[in-house]
């Protein structure tokens, strides 16, 4: 498995008496996974540990052990602040302003966009998810320390990152991360189908809604779905209820970028870009003031739908290799 240089990581964690982790709005399985995980390994280390996260995550992460500690003891100070998982510093919401007041502050990250904010940053794109650099962090401070919990809610992070192991994300590494930690005996089955089988029936109502709205560009090269509050409402649906959902556009046969443009309020959308094989969605995104990964990225736009529609196709359609 590949390793890094934590020696900096870590001397600041051993002369960290209280400890406060952070992550980003709206968190996917990875960013909940791995900064529960790394909650788990510090209090195994004698920490006293604070979790801040500046919204809810969704059911599914119950299953996971220390959901409960998130948000639950929230210091004005702390000595030592790691965010994970979080490519920029505004993502983290309102708790950013604890995480700046910190006198010491670490940033543990995959996405390449990440500007470096921190004091100490380790930054690898090349991982599948930040869960690979927490597993090895795991093993750089103790090689004991790893349990069943803490490789429960790692695997989770990785898995849900790389798409089961189906994105171009996966590496080696991935694979053999993931191996490390089935070495503590996790319930791959289980964990399989309630992140991957287990569809409510709201969000299946609301996926054939959305999928209705699909639109077709560049000789179908281009996919985009729409989808507003009124569509998630009418449902009876979540706001997360769309996750996934632009992978069924991209998996069309021809279809090399798949966007989803969903209403976040008045005449804003979100956008995510997600592509196939070449076109680099990061760039695309980018237009609009965002970023992630060549083939995964997104942003904010705003403006009236048709126009913006426009705009995001454009901007993909500019990422295509005819």
């Amino acid at each position: 498995m590949k390793t890094y240089d934590f020696s900096k990581i870590i001397n600041q964690i051993n002369s960290a008496e209280k400890i406060s982790l952070f992550t980003h709005i709206r968190p996917d399985g990875d960013a909940v996974g791995s900064v529960l995980a790394l909650r788990l390994i510090l209090l195994k280390l004698g920490k006293s540990v604070s979790l801040f996260i500046d919204d809810v995550p969704t059911p599914e992460f119950l299953i996971l052990k220390g959901i409960e500690s998130i948000n639950a003891s929230l210091p004005e100070k702390t000595d030592l602040a790691i965010s994970v998982d979080c490519a920029e510093m505004d993502r983290m919401g309102n708790s950013q302003s604890i995480y700046k007041s910190a006198k010491t502050k670490i940033n543990i990250d995959h996405h390449k966009t990440n500007p470096r904010y921190a004091d100490y940053n380790l930054i690898d794109a090349d991982a599948s998810a930040t869960a690979e650099i927490i597993t090895a962090l795991a093993d750089a401070l103790d090689p004991d320390i790893l349990d069943k919990d803490i490789a429960t809610n790692l695997y989770v992070a990785l898995i849900t990152d790389c798409g089961n192991f189906s994105y171009s994300n996966t590496t080696k590494n991935t694979f053999l991360c993931a191996a490390r930690l089935m070495e503590k005996d996790i319930d791959l089955s289980y964990l399989n189908r309630m992140f991957f089988k287990n569809m409510k029936r709201e969000k299946f109502e609301f996926l054939k809604r959305a999928l209705n709205s699909i639109r077709f560009y560049a000789d179908g090269k281009v996919a985009l779905i729409i989808y507003t509050v009124k569509d998630v409402a009418e449902c009876k649906a979540t706001s997360f209820s769309s996750d996934g959902l632009i992978d069924y556009a991209l998996n069309v046969e021809g279809v090399e970028v798949a966007i989803s443009m969903k209403e976040h309020s008045e005449n804003c959308f979100k956008i995510s870009f997600r592509s196939k094989e070449y076109a680099n969605v990061a760039q695309a995104a980018s237009v609009f003031g965002g970023g992630g990964h060549a083939a995964a990225a997104g942003c904010m736009v705003k403006g009236p739908l048709e126009e913006v529609a426009e705009r995001v196709v454009k901007a993909a359609c500019d990422q295509l290799k005819f």
